[in-house]
């Protein structure tokens, strides 16, 4: 190539690449001519034997990064230019509320019987999953039943060895019917258990006198001592 341009021998029109060295760095510049189109690699500083691409637009110098999937929304109002951050626990601009700031709601001024009130993630409005009504037939989440208990839900399924689970008024499990002999507790089906008689005697039996007792073994009436 060299010889063909002192010759000035080389035809019009072909393409023409120069190639310059200097130093350690090496810049590479293809001309467009004939409908070609100029090619030229990134800008490479080298600083201490270290090479570091340097985007366009950029300097050579460390840019700190931010990770957008760990930041938290952040709107800002066009009319009033005020910034509100959701998830920062202050409510700020149009939210509805943020993390544990309700604004002063509960559930019950929601309409609700109860419940545990939140806020969605997005502040825009309350999360009611942790509210509820009882009586409206719907088993929200913060309730066990609605009128009836689901029939695989038993004392035994529970832990108890007898008695019967009754829904309760607040939609709640009534365990009170449920038992377990040997517990120190009369409940359910039991007559006794230990010295809780529930507030029996002999003579609340029907008996004349005498002294009750209680089966540790079956939480059963004793009533061999009583006097007719």
């Amino acid at each position: 190539m060299v010889l063909c341009l002192a010759a000035g021998a080389c035809p019009a029109g072909d393409d023409i690449t120069a190639i310059s060295t200097t130093g350690s760095t090496s810049t590479s510049d293809t001309s467009s001519s004939g409908g070609m189109t100029t090619v030229l690699p990134p800008a490479t500083t080298t600083t201490q034997g270290t090479t570091t691409d340097v985007p366009p637009g950029t300097s050579d110098e460390t840019t700190a990064s931010v990770d957008d999937s760990t930041s938290m929304p952040t709107t800002i109002d066009d009319t009033t230019g005020e910034v509100s951050v959701c998830g920062n626990n202050m409510i700020e601009g149009d939210e509805v509320c943020d993390l544990a700031q309700l604004n002063g709601e509960t559930c019950q001024s929601l309409g609700y019987q109860g419940g545990q009130l939140g806020c969605l993630l997005t502040c825009a409005d309350y999360n009611l999953l942790g509210c509820f009504i009882c009586g409206n037939e719907v088993i929200d989440l913060a309730e066990d039943c609605e009128g009836s208990v689901p029939p695989e839900v038993t004392c035994q399924s529970l832990g108890y060895e007898g008695g019967e689970v009754i829904c309760g008024a607040d939609c709640l499990f009534d365990l009170s019917e449920c038992s377990i002999c040997g517990d120190g507790i009369q409940q359910g089906p039991e007559d006794c258990d230990g010295i809780d008689f529930d507030g029996q005697t002999c003579v609340t039996l029907g008996f004349g006198g005498g002294n009750l007792a209680c089966n540790l073994a079956s939480c059963s009436f004793i009533t061999s001592n009583c006097t007719p």
